[in-house]
């Protein structure tokens, strides 16, 4: 079996929303992460976070084999959180989150450009390199 979970980790709020990152966006209606990137910029304001304000994106999954033995493999998107949103690509945190090296939020660019510089292809190389090379 295969397991993931993925988050946004920012610096300046101590590594939140981490493990959480869903859970900021959950309203009574539905996921709204407009109302999640908002409150994070804000808490960066109200922390006074210094620039550039760094996060990663995370991604671990776990391969649960058939004899009982688990392989974790984790993968890291490095880049900072920038405002206003930008883009109109990807989802979750992508229009504040601009990756190491770019100019340019994950949410601007196209899923060709997006996903090799992805947490979860970073993950997922490790896997297959972990265990199927």
């Amino acid at each position: 079996a295969l397991s993931d979970d993925s988050g946004i980790c920012v610096d300046g709020l101590d590594g939140a929303p981490g493990v959480y990152t869903a859970d900021w966006a959950e309203t009574p209606s539905g996921r709204d992460f407009t109302m999640a990137m908002t409150r994070v910029w804000d808490e960066l304001e109200a922390a006074n976070a210094p620039f550039p304000r760094h996060a990663q994106f995370n991604c671990t999954l776990c391969l649960a084999w058939p004899d009982g033995h688990d392989e974790i493999f984790t993968g890291i998107a490095p880049g900072q959180v920038v405002w206003p949103m930008r883009g109109m690509h990807g989802f979750g945190f992508d229009p504040m989150f601009q990756p190491d090296g770019f100019d340019r939020t994950f949410a601007e660019m196209l899923p060709e450009e997006k996903h090799p510089l992805s947490h979860r292809a970073d993950a997922f190389n490790k896997l297959v390199s972990g265990c199927l090379t």
